[in-house]
């Protein structure tokens, strides 16, 4: 699923359950590369880590960024929407 910076659904392509994510995520890019032209960036986690940039680049020429969580460590904790994220020990 490719989903815009409010999480708005951009474009879905439902796969057979043996297609690692980093693979469907080309697929996913190129079935709607045309219909976004003017798309030049994009990000993802750091499970998409590896070919896919270069794959993105070569195919539609599009910058993948891959983004960190802010305070993860060895266990990603995710902060509640009316709280300061939890403190991190390195």
């Amino acid at each position: 699923m490719l989903v815009d910076t409010l999480g708005l659904v951009m474009g879905v392509v439902v796969q057979p359950v043996d297609i690692q994510d980093r693979s469907g995520a080309v697929l996913l890019f190129h079935s709607v590369g045309n219909l976004f032209p003017r798309m030049k960036h994009v990000w993802a986690d750091a499970g998409y880590t590896g070919k896919l940039g270069k794959a993105l680049k070569d195919a539609l020429g599009w910058h993948l960024e891959i983004v960190k969580h802010p305070w993860s460590g060895h266990l990603t904790t995710w902060a509640p929407v009316d709280r300061p994220p939890p403190s991190c020990s390195a």
